[in-house]
């Protein structure tokens, strides 16, 4: 069955009206798991809170999806998508380290939109990516492998994230393509529905991305500012996080690219939660005094096509935090290194096998892990600095 007949199979069990559906409307959707080793040793603190290496059959990042559009005439057409994440391993929502992945679990937990699109762009309401994708100038971890570089999606280690990936409550306007180059504007004027007791929902994010590709050059500038609700008592000023993306690849022959990356984290009191970097305290001790902490980090990211086979190479650096809230000693060692090695075998356009190994170097005073998808083995609350996550996995994916 195909997928426009199974998308009216699916309106009819709803008791949608066959009439009433676009006629492109589509499912779609990833499965994506595989068995891995992670590991977790070389923690500050000791051998108690190292994490030995253990095995584990994993699911990151599955999803179905459906899409589609009608056309309105005038060159105008109404625009809709709703995308759910789904634990295809375990058929629950919970990450490998038993924390939630809240991307799975609800209609629409990925991403979804209703929205117009016509000749002088494409503007959309709903929940969508903002910021932190990378299109085809670095695909590693969205498309390809269970985890590729955290940096590139603006993951850093204690409590110092962008913290933004998909977006809710979010009005997004995507313009034309001109000569290689377009434009995506994001605003989510509330920022989520209020998650503190008794605090305001006046928070907003506001993201900017400009691209462009001119032959065999790529290149984007991505910008996102989130700021925190204004507290309903004593509490202090909720912060705000500003981070910056600059990205660069260079495709010098048709199945081989090189690309470079830089992305720059800065929080204000704390960022937009106040919240403490898992046990060190570095986040938390700005959200009262205001102060400021950032950082940031570049990497380089290369894959190449050989038939079948599709090495891929990443490697980024991160420096140490820096900033006013950086007084005495408490930003000392807090950097770090990661590899990606894999090689990807292509069965066919929708299915691809692949091994991979992936390690963070951490300084003693820093714990960035695999937080994507929930894949690490390490809870919150043990975020230990100091030691050096690795995977290794053999994965399979197929997309419908």
């Amino acid at each position: 069955m195909n997928k426009k007949l199974m998308a009216l199979a699916v309106a009819g069990a709803l008791g949608a009206p066959a009439a009433a559906m676009a006629q492109n409307y589509s499912i779609y959707g990833r499965l994506t798991l595989g068995i891995d080793s992670y590991e977790a040793k070389g923690a500050t603190a000791g051998a108690a809170v190292d994490f030995t290496k253990r095995a584990r059959v994993y699911d990151n990042g599955s999803r179905v999806g459906f899409r589609g559009t009608e056309d309105l005439g005038g060159g105008v057409q109404a625009v809709f998508l709703i995308e759910s994440g789904v634990n295809v391993d375990n058929g629950s929502t919970t990450g490998q380290g038993g924390q939630t992945n809240t991307s799975t679990g609800n209609w629409g937990s990925r991403t979804g939109h209703v929205g117009l699109a016509g000749g002088l762009g494409r503007i959309t309401y709903g929940r969508d990516n903002v910021w932190w994708g990378n299109g085809a100038i670095e695909q590693v971890g969205a498309n390809w492998l269970n985890a590729g570089a955290q940096l590139f999606s603006g993951s850093f280690g204690r409590g110092m994230s962008v913290g933004i990936n998909r977006q809710s409550n979010l009005m997004q306007y995507t313009s034309p393509t001109f000569s290689g180059v377009n434009f995506v504007v994001s605003l989510s004027p509330n920022r989520s529905e209020a998650q503190p007791t008794g605090t305001n929902a006046d928070g907003k994010l506001m993201g900017v991305t400009a691209q462009g590709t001119h032959g065999p050059l790529a290149w984007g500038v991505d910008y996102v500012v989130d700021e925190g609700n204004t507290p309903g008592g004593a509490a202090p000023k909720q912060g705000s996080t500003t981070g910056t993306k600059i990205r660069v690849g260079f495709r010098y022959m048709p199945a081989g690219q090189i690309s470079l990356l830089s992305v720059t984290s800065e929080l204000e009191a704390g960022g937009p939660t106040n919240a403490a970097a898992s046990g060190t305290g570095l986040v938390a001790s700005c959200a009262t005094t205001g102060c400021t902490l950032e950082q940031s980090g570049i990497g380089i990211s290369w894959d190449h096509m050989f038939g079948p086979f599709h090495p891929i190479f990443q490697y980024y650096t991160i420096k140490k935090i820096s900033g006013s809230g950086c007084t005495g000693t408490v930003c000392s060692d807090t950097g770090a290194n990661q590899v990606t090695l894999a090689l990807r075998y292509i069965f066919s356009k929708r299915t691809h096998a692949y091994v991979s190994y992936n390690k963070v170097d951490n300084e003693k005073n820093y714990n960035q892990d695999f937080n994507g998808a929930s894949l690490t083995s390490r809870t919150g609350t043990a975020q230990v600095v100091g030691a050096d996550p690795t995977i290794i996995a053999v994965g399979l994916m197929h997309n419908f």
